[in-house]
């Protein structure tokens, strides 16, 4: 382990500068895989989890004690609280951090292997694959099933029977029963460890629903650079264009689209000619500001409520844009959360200040706390 490592720090030393920028950025919003992680700073080899499950967080205690903030006003005619307003009503909006994830989840987890086959080294490549891909099916699996395991053990005492009488509308609808015997428990238990893999259900802990599109999220990784490393970067890029288009046809807006987009910015971050084409756009001051209004427009475009659009001015003017863009069935609210997660992380991209703002310790350190690393 020791040499695999030495050796991949050589190969990193012998990169151009210009395939060498800093993604710490990433580990101020999103978790990081050690097997996956740019050999570029090996101090930061660690296991990073993400901030913005901070604020999924925060969507599930709205969801508990403040329901009248997921519509974008009061009433159908109202007018709109603090927290109902775009941009605020962000810290209720965990479907839009949940895009942002994925969106994230794929670029660490190719950033790796395209570094190292766009240096040679494509047999160290699929190296990293393989074992990313083992490494992370483990920390999904044994996880979730001790979890799932406590809190049907404890739900059997009936530990959650306070939580499904209060006013709290999510812990009301999550929490779990105890069963009518020792035989339907144990029943129970293997249904619910079979249902978080097979239909992304477990009534023991509703939050696991996550780890089958991680999974799936994980495997498009693999399975496209699996197929893609041994090509050159414009055909790798185009392949994941094409992949993209098709999960957005496909209606399948959520993983796919997202898993796609991140792969496409690993491209990207990775090009020897973006510096190249920073300094030849002129003017530059103007160019320099179109990463925040790329952040600034992401960020209104999460905001869409996933209910009662048509109920404020903003968001039915969004609602007007999407069926005029967006697929006839597509699930809007998806869809503006994954195009607006795809442009605040290429706005943080292609800004250094930003890219600077996001490596701060202090976000560094929320990610850590925030969500088992995948």
């Amino acid at each position: 382990m020791a040499t695999t490592t030495r050796s991949i720090r050589d190969l990193s030393a012998k990169l151009p500068p210009t395939q060498l920028r800093s993604t710490s950025w990433a580990d101020g919003t999103n978790p990081v895989d050690p097997s996956t992680r740019s050999p570029v700073d090996p101090d930061l080899l660690q296991a990073s989890v993400e901030s913005p499950a901070i604020f999924v967080v925060a969507s599930h205690t709205s969801l508990c004690f403040a329901t009248f903030l997921v519509p974008p006003s009061v009433a159908e005619t109202g007018k709109s609280t603090l927290f109902q307003r775009p941009f605020f009503r962000l810290v209720i909006q965990g479907q839009a951090w949940v895009a942002m994830f994925f969106v994230l989840l794929g670029f660490v987890n190719s950033l790796k292997p395209l570094q190292l086959a766009r240096s040679g080294a494509v047999s160290e490549a699929l190296g990293s694959l393989s074992t990313g891909a083992f490494r992370r099916t483990g920390r999904l699996v044994f996880p979730a099933a001790l979890v799932t395991f406590l809190t049907w053990l404890v739900s059997q005492f009936g530990a959650f029977q306070l939580a499904r009488r209060v006013d709290a509308f999510w812990l009301r609808s999550t929490a779990p029963k105890p069963s009518v015997s020792l035989v339907a428990a144990v029943e129970g238990l293997v249904r619910e460890f079979a249902g978080t893999w097979l239909y992304g259900e477990n009534s023991y802990d509703q939050p696991q629903w996550a780890l089958l599109p991680l999974f799936r999220g994980s495997l498009y990784v693999f399975m496209t650079l699996l197929a893609l490393v041994n090509t050159t970067p414009r055909f790798r890029l185009c392949a994941e264009i094409l992949l993209y288009v098709w999960r957005w046809a496909t209606l399948r807006s959520g993983v796919g689209m997202n898993i796609f987009a991140g792969m496409m910015l690993a491209e990207l971050s990775l090009s020897t000619s973006n510096c190249q084409i920073s300094a030849s756009l002129k003017p530059r001051a103007l160019f320099q500001t179109i990463p925040y209004g790329l952040v600034i427009l992401g960020l209104y475009l999460c905001s869409f409520p996933d209910e009662y659009a048509e109920q404020a001015a903003w968001s039915s003017q969004l609602a007007h844009i999407g069926d005029a863009v967006f697929l006839k069935g597509s699930n809007m609210s998806r869809y503006f959360a994954s195009i607006g997660a795809q442009m605040v992380c290429l706005g943080a991209m292609l800004s250094p200040t930003l890219r600077r703002i996001l490596s701060n310790r202090v976000l560094l350190w929320l990610g850590s706390i925030s969500f088992p690393s995948t």
